[in-house]
């Protein structure tokens, strides 16, 4: 994952978590994360943390899968 503030400073990471399905359309999710580095004014961060949430509406995933 990747944070850009208005600057253009980053940071970057990742996360992993879980999201369950409710009724009419929602989720609740939660995970962890980490920040492995960053740039800018992020030079040397690190760190990480726990989120949590709940959403209503609808969930869009684009990108790409490579399966050799």
């Amino acid at each position: 994952m990747t944070f850009t503030a208005a600057d253009g400073s980053r940071l970057y990471g990742a996360f992993s978590g879980i999201g369950i399905p409710g009724a009419g359309g929602s989720v609740s999710f939660e995970g962890s994360y980490t920040i492995t580095h960053g740039d800018g004014r992020f030079v040397g961060a690190t760190g990480g943390g726990a989120y949590s949430g709940s959403a209503v509406g609808n969930l869009e995933f684009g990108g790409v899968l490579n399966n050799p």
